[in-house]
């Protein structure tokens, strides 16, 4: 299965023009991850009428970057399970090093209530902001020995409160973007989350179901097979890595399904200086297609006399 997410997160008006300087090509999702995309687009149309002779499939969605659960999460759920998924999405990986492991992920809103009044007459009111900020600070004390690539850690993405400098708020929200390495680490700082949020009268909610960590089975044949073709386009051997972020990987890995995370040279995802190799992405192109090749043509059927070989079909 080819796969690749459409959707891309927020970015500026000029950044949705795409740019080629010295070699890299610039703008948003050019490597998160609508270069691969493109890829699959070029081999489809090299392949025309011989695609019958190849046993591949192409899964695009578009709701990777808001959690996935209605695009690969579900088209997983409903059957669409192949042998080994090519997944270019590990932007965070050195130059065409694969991924082996990534982080679990849980997102959650929290929200105070309280009472307005005139900011000048807090002792008539209730402040949720104040409610807030001490609950997060107390959540953000529980990570005090982490926030290391090799530990869990907390991002407070959002922090929303007021409506005018001069009025104690009546409501606030803050959001919790938290990874780990373990599930066990997980449950133990939700469990110590939940008392912090009920000791500062702070509601709890989960945006996103917790994922446990994703493990990519490297060793596997197909993805083995993958590597041997980089090693030969290349001249590398890719090396494991891995990831703080998750994918929609987590989603095939839980049904034991092996996907190869691996993206041509690139940087910036997310940001407003989002680059991708101009030569890594050709390169990639024909690494994809001898892989291909490879490991995904049918044979063809037995002649009269019971003889049979593979089909050629590859153009020049």
């Amino acid at each position: 299965m080819l796969y690749a997410h459409l959707d891309v997160v927020d970015a500026p008006a000029p950044l949705f023009t795409l740019r080629l300087e010295n070699g890299k090509y610039y703008g948003r999702g050019v490597l998160d991850m609508k270069s691969a995309a493109a890829n699959y687009l070029h081999i489809l149309d090299a392949l025309q009428g011989s695609l019958g002779l190849y046993d591949i499939g192409v899964m695009l969605t578009t709701d990777e970057e808001y959690f996935g659960m209605h695009g690969a999460g579900m088209l997983v759920d409903e059957g669409y399970l192949p042998e080994v998924s090519i997944m270019p999405d590990s932007v965070f990986g050195t130059t065409w090093d694969i991924e082996n492991f990534a982080k679990g992920c849980w997102f959650a809103h929290i929200t105070s209530l309280g009472i307005s009044a005139h900011g000048s007459r807090p002792w008539e009111g209730d402040s949720a902001s104040i409610k807030l900020v001490r609950a997060v600070d107390q959540i953000s004390q529980l990570f005090n020995d982490m926030q290391r690539p090799d530990t869990a850690t907390l991002n407070v993405g959002l922090i929303q409160g007021g409506a005018s400098i001069n009025q104690i708020p009546a409501a606030a929200m803050a959001s919790l973007d938290i990874r780990f390495t373990d599930f066990k680490i997980y449950q133990r700082l939700r469990r110590e989350i939940h008392v912090i949020c009920d000791r500062n009268e702070v509601n709890l909610r989960t945006v996103r179901k917790a994922n446990r960590p994703t493990h990519n089975d490297i060793t596997h044949p197909l993805v083995q097979a993958f590597t041997k073709q980089v090693a030969k386009q290349i001249g590398v051997q890719p090396k494991p890595f891995s990831a703080h972020g998750s994918t929609d990987a987590r989603f095939l890995a839980d049904k034991g399904i092996p996907c190869i995370l691996m993206s041509p040279p690139g940087g910036g995802a997310h940001s407003n200086d989002e680059w991708l190799d101009k030569e890594g992405y050709e390169q990639f192109r024909i690494i994809l297609r001898d892989y291909l090749d490879d490991v995904a043509r049918l044979p063809a059927p037995l002649d009269a006399k019971g003889r049979g070989s593979y089909l050629t079909t590859r153009e020049t």
